[in-house]
């Protein structure tokens, strides 16, 4: 009889300490990813400053020059600003606010921003350069927009 319970009270020791060492390993994976999460929660709230940050130029986030626009909406403004600078690209040698390239390749915008009420910002290449530009539009509701070329960079 004492053996038995000898062998029972082994056999319950052994099966607790495989069950502490169980829940040791669960509770130490369940920390990891409590950390993990924590870690990009921060890392969103590092790339939503960021985010921030780099638009802070951007007609997106300034309420004034929306206002500028008075009764129109600025989504509506920058849609016909956008599409009059693309109607350029269609006349015959291309955009002529853009440099024409040294060894005759097409210049093309391949990417374009509206930076406030005024101006726009973008870059541009051909087959032997590249190029970002600055460029002041004037928005009509009724017209064209007209462009003016500020000043651009070759690399």
């Amino acid at each position: 009889m004492k053996q038995i319970f000898l062998y029972l009270f082994v056999f319950s020791l052994l099966i607790n300490v495989f069950q502490y060492v169980n829940d040791s390993k669960i509770l130490e994976a369940k920390d990891m990813e409590l950390e993990k999460t924590a870690h990009l929660k921060d890392s969103v709230k590092i790339y939503k400053n960021m985010f921030k940050e780099a638009n802070y130029f951007s007609i997106d986030e300034n309420k004034n020059a929306q206002a500028k626009f008075g009764e129109y909406n600025y989504e509506d403004v920058l849609n016909k600003v956008l599409l009059d600078f693309t109607n350029l690209n269609t006349q015959e040698g291309g955009n002529p606010l853009l440099p024409i390239a040294t060894d005759g390749s097409k210049t093309v915008v391949r990417k374009a921003k509206v930076l406030n009420h005024k101006w726009m910002m973008l870059d541009y290449s051909n087959d032997s350069e590249v190029g970002e530009m600055l460029i002041e539009y004037h928005f009509n509701p009724n017209e064209i927009t007209s462009f003016n070329v500020l000043t651009n960079v070759n690399y």
